[in-house]
């Protein structure tokens, strides 16, 4: 008797957490901007922003990127008094350990969107958290075409792959055209140049579709984080959102 009470005490208190842990979206206090896509939550939290990537404040003796104040302060000033809404992805946590949300103010808006049309952040997508990839596209489009903040900094302005050097890492604009396709067991990867590829991991090509052998001789610019891997720099995607091809 005394086992079967325990277990349905903790039945009970699963049940009661079930609605916290399951819920689509959740209202938070915001304890502190951390920077243009971070947020520190009162409750100890860290919020890294779905879809969207804004500059980098200094670290470690590194300058503050172009905007990244700039950045900070608009979505400061667009949560206003600390409220705040957190809508989920499929995925809700990243390899940092923070907490993946869309992000809302007290009257609903977007904060992704609204960076992005201010031109203080770009646009990413990272499968599965997709969701709001065609809104994010216009939102970004509309700061492209007014060439409001980022796409006005040179800082910003994508580089020719065959001028990439090891040190340069971090997220970056690159372009050049598909001069080889190959693949391997996890990935299909485009490269641009000797030294620099594409990599697409097999289990998002879909995302693609059809023959990766038909981009080759075409025209890109990609966007993303750029790593050394193996002696030859490397961007992940897995979303043509992240890719462009060029006229």
């Amino acid at each position: 008797m005394h086992r079967k009470a325990s277990l349905w005490g903790a039945f009970f208190a699963l049940w009661l957490l079930l609605p916290t842990t399951l819920a689509a979206s959740e209202a938070v206090a915001v304890r502190w901007v951390v920077d243009g896509d971070t947020l520190q939550l009162a409750d100890g939290r860290k919020i890294r922003l779905i879809g969207i990537n804004a500059p980098e404040l200094g670290r470690d003796g590194r300058p503050d990127q172009p905007l990244a104040q700039a950045a900070k302060k608009a979505l400061q000033t667009f949560l206003g008094n600390g409220s705040a809404r957190l809508r989920f992805g499929s995925d809700r946590h990243d390899h940092y350990g923070r907490t993946l949300a869309y992000v809302d103010n007290a009257a609903g808006a977007s904060a992704g969107e609204y960076l992005l049309r201010q031109g203080l952040a770009v646009l990413i997508a990272i499968p599965p958290n997709l969701s709001h990839v065609s809104d994010y596209r216009h939102a970004e489009a509309e700061a492209r075409n007014a060439n409001r903040g980022i796409w006005a900094e040179r800082y910003y302005q994508p580089v020719p792959a065959q001028l990439l050097a090891d040190g340069d890492t971090g997220f970056r604009f690159v372009t050049g055209t598909i001069s080889q396709v190959g693949q391997s067991r996890k990935y299909v990867y485009l490269d641009l140049s000797e030294n620099f590829a594409i990599a697409i991991d097999r289990d998002n090509w879909h995302h693609f579709g059809g023959d990766p052998n038909k981009w080759k001789g075409k025209r890109v610019q990609v966007r993303g984080w750029i790593s050394l891997w193996r002696d030859k720099l490397r961007v992940r995607i897995g979303h043509p959102a992240m890719v462009e091809i060029l006229k």
